[in-house]
C-alpha cells in the first residue's frame, strides 16, 4: 500500500505538472521513497502502515522529495538546501526509531521471543580477555618439563 500516489506527489510534493513528470518516474520515486522507509521500520513494525500514521507520511514525503530529484537527474550536490535538509532530518528520524529513541505515535511495536527476556550472557568476557597481554609469555617450568620428557 503506498502512503502517496503519483497525482498527489506530484501536485503537492513536488508541485509540477503531469506534462513536466512522467508516471513512471514518480512511481519509481515512491517505490524507493518507502523501500528506504521501510528498511529502518520492518524490524519493529508491520510494514506497510494501513492507515499510514502522519508522522510516517511526513518522513515518506521528505524521501520522496528527495528521491524523486535524485531520479530526475539533478546531482546530489545540486538539490535545494530545504530539500536535502527535510531528507537529512526524515533519516534522522527514522534512526532514532529504529534505535528505540522514539515511537510511531498510536503504533505499537512488535516483539520478539528474544526480546521477552533477559539474556543471560549479556556480561560474558571471554577467558582471552582476562589477562593482560604482558601475562601471555610462555611458562618456563612448563617448557623445562616438556624438554625433560623429550630426553
Amino acid at each position: 500500500m503506498a502512503y502517496w500516489d503519483a497525482a498527489t506527489i506530484r501536485t503537492t510534493v513536488w508541485k509540477v505538472t503531469a506534462d513536466q513528470v512522467p508516471n513512471e518516474m514518480v512511481n519509481e520515486a515512491i517505490a524507493s521513497g518507502e523501500a528506504e522507509l521501510h528498511s529502518y521500520l520492518e524490524r519493529d513494525y508491520t510494514v506497510p502502515f494501513d492507515p499510514a500514521p502522519d508522522l510516517v507520511k511526513g518522513l515518506a514525503a521528505d524521501i520522496i522529495r528527495y528521491r524523486g530529484q535524485i531520479r530526475a537527474g539533478h546531482e546530489v550536490g545540486h538539490l535545494q538546501e530545504p530539500d536535502k535538509e527535510a531528507y537529512k532530518n526524515a533519516i534522522r528520524t527514522l534512526e532514532k526509531i529504529r534505535d528505540r529513541e522514539l515511537d510511531i505515535p498510536g503504533q505499537s511495536r512488535n516483539t520478539s521471543a528474544a526480546e521477552s527476556f533477559d539474556s543471560n550472557t549479556k556480561d560474558y568476557s571471554p577467558i582471552m580477555n582476562i589477562d593482560d597481554e604482558i601475562n601471555w609469555e610462555p611458562d618456563s617450568d612448563r617448557l623445562d618439563e616438556i624438554a625433560d620428557d623429550r630426553d
